[in-house]
């Protein structure tokens, strides 16, 4: 395949972009404003935005004291703060930007495996019914799926051409994500790991690059941490991740473990916290005990966790998104918990089935879709055998860091990869010569 002229790469852009536009025009006329753009964080983010470009600092508070915060993350209320003016002008830039991240998928594809790949996983973003809806969401997740792209990107141009500048720009846009949500360092470490592996590049070039691109990482977000130290006296960006593993994810394990309902387990764990803050302490000095805390629940059970938290894991990577656009338009979807099926016995998850089968195919393709991935790693040729895993990694990792009451939103950021997997997995299968190394063919008789 020819690579896309700049007609071809527009056509792709508008693909992206009319499609999304379109389901936030829909939106917009069935509820008669923008409130269906509205998630569970949007106002918080409003009210920050409100508060910073109002001279109140960054709080939540909707009159004094202005109390600061340390869960939230600056660059979406900054973003919010610039376009005050018009909610509608933001949202319609965040779709433009949304559509932009499906060129970067086109460009990533070209040069990691070929231009029919990233030709292909592009126009599976462009399409993809979660991808469309959450590009409209007043939430962070556009913005850091963006600028995690931008630093796939560059470090693959990296890897391609040794230029250090392109480690630079990994790093400044693996910064910028990390602005947007604070599992940001994560990927971070896992780029940097990556730049090692960089074999057409000499060493010399893959330390630099990678003390490079963390050292430009660690810039973007020094401000951020200066900030929480002045304010809160700790060196972290931000006190949600501890917070998540001790109301969420180790509360909800231990109810399950003592059998205990979601209300009693909260009224414990509160009056846990609570007793740890008998003596004052702010948001991020707090996550340093709800981190530890967590952790003496979850670690003695590991396994135990391991297994609850990939079936909660589950209910984020089987959602089709089809289920949230119909929620948008006040349509029950029905939607299915992963938890709730398999708590049940063989008779109630055929109950399951006959009540929801085409939920439940949706669900069964993208798990076929997750088996065909596993597949596809063991079919690379040595040449994409490391970028497939690379990206296949940074994908699980947000599967990883996913919570017990986890939404379908943190799979956005992981699904650009995915289907550019996807398309790969694909253009191999169909290549043919490679099966031959997992599936034993019978010999003719006429080679005998």
């Amino acid at each position: 395949m020819l690579p896309l002229h700049r007609k071809q790469l527009i056509s792709l852009f508008f693909l992206a972009f009319v499609l999304r536009l379109a389901l936030f025009g829909l939106q917009y006329y069935h509820a008669g404003s923008m409130q269906s753009s509205f998630a569970g964080d949007s106002q918080a983010y409003l009210q920050l935005a409100r508060n910073v470009f109002s001279g109140n600092g960054f709080s939540e508070s909707t009159s004094p004291p202005f109390l600061p915060v340390a869960g939230r993350m600056p660059l979406v209320p900054l973003l919010l703060g610039l376009f005050r003016g018009s909610l509608l002008l933001y949202l319609v830039l965040q779709i433009a930007v949304a559509s932009f991240s499906v060129l970067l998928v086109y460009y990533i594809g070209r040069r990691t495996f070929s231009e029919s790949v990233g030709f292909w996983g592009a126009i599976l973003l462009a399409c993809d019914p979660l991808s469309i809806y959450h590009s409209s969401q007043l939430m962070t997740e556009t913005y850091f799926t963006f600028f995690l792209l931008l630093a796939v990107y560059f470090f693959v141009e990296f890897r391609d051409s040794g230029r250090l500048s392109s480690a630079a720009f990994s790093g400044l846009g693996i910064g910028l994500a990390s602005l947007a949500r604070p599992i940001g360092p994560v990927e971070a470490i896992l780029i940097v790991f990556g730049f090692f592996f960089s074999m057409r590049v000499r060493w010399r070039e893959r330390i630099a690059g990678a003390l490079i691109c963390l050292s430009l990482f660690c810039a973007v977000i020094a401000p951020w941490l200066i900030r929480n130290y002045l304010t809160f006296g700790a060196w972290s960006l931000s006190s949600l991740p501890s917070y998540n593993l001790y109301w969420y994810n180790a509360r909800e394990f231990y109810a399950k473990q003592n059998h205990l309902s979601s209300e009693d387990a909260k009224i414990l764990f509160r009056q846990w916290a609570n007793d740890a803050q008998a003596a004052p302490a702010n948001e991020l000095v707090m996550a340093r005990w709800y981190k530890r805390k967590g952790m003496e629940i979850i670690v003695p059970k590991w396994a135990p966790y391991l297994r609850f938290h990939i079936i909660n894991a589950g209910a984020v990577f089987l959602n089709t998104g089809i289920s949230d656009i119909l929620r948008s338009f006040q349509k029950s979807a029905n939607d299915l918990n992963m938890t709730a099926i398999f708590s049940q016995d063989t008779a109630g998850i055929y109950n399951f089935i006959r009540s929801y089968p085409w939920l439940v195919a949706g669900k069964a393709v993208l798990f076929l879709l997750y088996i065909l991935l596993a597949v596809g790693l063991f079919l690379q040729k040595k040449n994409s055998r490391f970028a497939f895993a690379f990206f296949l990694m940074i994908a699980v990792s947000f599967a990883l860091t996913t919570g017990a009451v986890a939404e379908p939103r943190f799979r956005v950021p992981a699904e650009p990869l995915l289907l550019l997997l996807f398309a790969q997995t694909v253009a191999t299968l169909l290549a043919g010569p490679r099966l031959s190394q997992i599936i034993e063919v019978a010999p003719r008789k006429d080679r005998i």
